[in-house]
């Protein structure tokens, strides 16, 4: 019941997603780091995204139905889907290990600007995906256009370089102190959103 409640609320902040301006990933297949990064899509065809139950992952098919494994990203004009492995493959600190299906799982993004991307995933200790026992804990990952990285911001010492990096202002906004304490997820949230209503014009805000 816990579970179910926690993924109707990160549903609900991540049901942004679905107004995501077009003019940042056009509809298309980004094959690898390079494409996602230039934001160039290589090819481009019809595929179907289903949401996976209890989890924050996609399956995306092609319309003959076969699975879609290969892209780093697909884009259908309005929703960047980012394959999930390929996160895990470029981050910037190593917290994260995913539980995927042969790698073909893909992560949806919950915001875009110019030079970042946000999006939300489940953070599983090694040990606790090994013996498969423990609630996963949802970690917001960014994507800096800059160092071409993923990085979980899992610590307050891991937002604090981030806004270092990229909105100095805000460390000292919302007291942010560079410590080994866990970053709250609904703390997180709202210095994402002020982020990106700061530095992202009206017309390509998630409403």
């Amino acid at each position: 019941m816990i579970k179910k409640i926690i993924l109707i609320l990160m549903v609900f902040f991540n049901s942004e997603i679905y107004s995501q301006n077009k003019s940042y990933f056009k509809s298309g297949f980004y094959k690898d780091l390079i494409e996602f990064d230039l934001r160039t899509s290589s090819s481009n065809s019809d595929f179907k995204a289903n949401k996976i139950k209890t989890t924050l992952h996609y399956r995306l098919k092609y319309k003959s139905g076969k699975r879609i494994k290969s892209p780093f990203a697909v884009s259908d004009g309005e929703k960047l889907y980012i394959k999930t492995k390929s996160i895990s493959d470029n981050l910037s600190n190593d917290y994260w290990i995913i539980l995927s299906d042969e790698g073909s799982v893909y992560s949806i993004a919950s915001k875009i600007n110019d030079k970042l991307i946000y999006l939300e995933e489940e953070e599983l200790g090694k040990t606790i995906a090994f013996i498969g026992i423990a609630t996963a804990k949802t970690r917001g990952i960014i994507y800096e256009h800059e160092t071409k990285k993923f990085t979980v911001l899992k610590k307050n010492s891991d937002l604090f370089d981030f806004l270092n990096r990229n909105s100095p202002e805000l460390i000292r906004q919302y007291c942010i102190e560079n410590s080994n304490d866990k970053v709250k997820i609904e703390f997180l949230r709202k210095i994402i959103s002020h982020i990106f209503n700061q530095t992202t014009s009206p017309s390509k805000v998630f409403e």
